[in-house]
């Protein structure tokens, strides 16, 4: 009796870990089944590594000019600009300019770039010392920048100006005062004397206009920071 009733349980549980066994592989293939998109596969990882990838980059940077001389510090150069377009490679071509900056000693710093200057062109605004400047360019996706050609901005310091006024001048009436120099645009600011009535707009223009309000004589003063620290001065009279 006792032998019977083993064998007869070895047979529940050998059919029960079968049923488990079944049931486990049944739910796999269901939940494969039911999966809304399937597991990436190497071949798609690759895929998605070699896009990233740079086959093809530029094999000649381009060429942008021009050398220029400003006559002063604090004046704007002309834009630089493209000359040839770079060539070779396939995909969107990225920009980046440096500059470097010359000492006294006639040496100039390492190339560092600038700040936003990534277009094809670029305007450097004001400048105070001589600068040269080179464009960086590559295929977007490549490590390796190709340089171009460097052009240099000169900054001299031989900017010249000079009071442009009548010598003798109307009292009550209206004259003008003017700046000349041989360097172009320029911002000043004028000094007046106590007595001259002037609209307050002017005193940092080229040109002003102003009147007298006695006779005497007179000292217009104008600061020009292009050339100088000190006034220039202009004396005259009033009738």
């Amino acid at each position: 009796m006792r032998l019977h009733y083993s064998w007869s349980l070895a047979i529940f549980v050998l059919l029960l870990t079968n049923f488990s066994t079944t049931f486990e592989q049944t739910r796999r293939i269901s939940d494969l089944k039911e999966a809304p998109e399937r597991l990436p596969t190497p071949t798609d990882l690759e895929i998605s590594v070699l896009s990233l990838q740079c086959f093809n980059n530029i094999t000649y940077a381009g060429k942008i000019g021009y050398d220029q001389t400003l006559c002063a510090p604090g004046y704007t150069p002309e834009p630089l600009v493209e000359i040839s377009a770079p060539r070779g490679g396939e995909g969107e071509i990225e920009y980046l300019w440096m500059k470097a900056e010359e000492k006294p000693d006639g040496r100039y710093s390492g190339y560092a770039a600038i700040p936003g200057a990534t277009e094809k062109n670029y305007d450097p605004g004001p400048i105070y010392t001589t600068t040269h400047y080179v464009r960086c360019t590559r295929i977007v996706g490549c490590d390796n920048f190709l340089e171009t050609n460097s052009i240099t901005i000169f900054v001299d310091n031989i900017a010249k100006a000079e009071i442009i006024a009548d010598p003798i001048v109307c009292a009550t009436k209206a004259t003008t005062v003017s700046v000349r120099t041989n360097s172009g645009f320029a911002r000043v600011l004028w000094k007046f004397p106590p007595g001259v009535t002037y609209h307050e707009s002017d005193r940092d223009e080229i040109t002003a206009k102003i009147r007298f309000k006695s006779f005497g004589s007179y000292t217009i003063e104008v600061l020009y920071p292009m050339v100088m620290s000190s006034f220039l001065k202009k004396r005259g009279k009033v009738r």
